[in-house]
C-alpha cells in the first residue's frame, strides 16, 4: 500500500460520528466497551463495530481486563488529528463570521 492509501484508511475509519465520539472519549483515558456505549449513547453492537474499524486503522488498541475489553488511543497523534479538525472548523466559522459582518456593513452603508 502507498502512504496515500494508508492515510485514506485512517480518514475512512474516522468517517462516522460514533467513531469520532469514541476517539474524543478515549483522548483522556481508557474505557471498556459497555462504558463507551453508555457514555456516547450508542448501541453496544455499533460501538463494537466502530472500535474494530478504529483498531484496524491503528487508531486504538484493546487490552483485556478480566472479561471486558478496554480500549485506549494507540498514539497521541490521534489527539493532534482531532485538534487539527477542530481548528479547521474554528477557522471556517471565523471566516464565515467575517464574511457576514462585511455583508452587514455593506447593507447598512448601502
Amino acid at each position: 500500500m502507498t502512504v496515500v492509501e494508508l492515510q485514506a484508511n485512517v480518514f475512512k475509519a474516522m468517517a462516522h460520528k460514533a467513531r469520532v465520539k469514541i476517539l474524543v472519549l478515549l483522548r483522556d483515558e481508557k474505557q471498556c466497551v459497555c462504558d463507551i456505549a453508555r457514555m456516547i449513547n450508542e448501541p453496544q453492537p455499533l460501538v463494537s463495530r466502530s472500535l474494530n474499524a478504529l483498531k484496524q486503522a491503528g487508531l486504538v488498541e484493546a487490552k483485556k481486563s478480566g472479561t471486558k475489553a478496554c480500549y485506549r488511543l494507540k498514539s497521541y497523534e490521534v489527539v493532534k488529528l482531532l485538534d487539527a479538525a477542530t481548528n479547521i472548523i474554528k477557522k471556517q466559522n471565523e471566516d464565515m463570521i467575517e464574511i457576514l459582518q462585511q455583508k452587514n456593513k455593506g447593507e447598512k452603508n448601502g
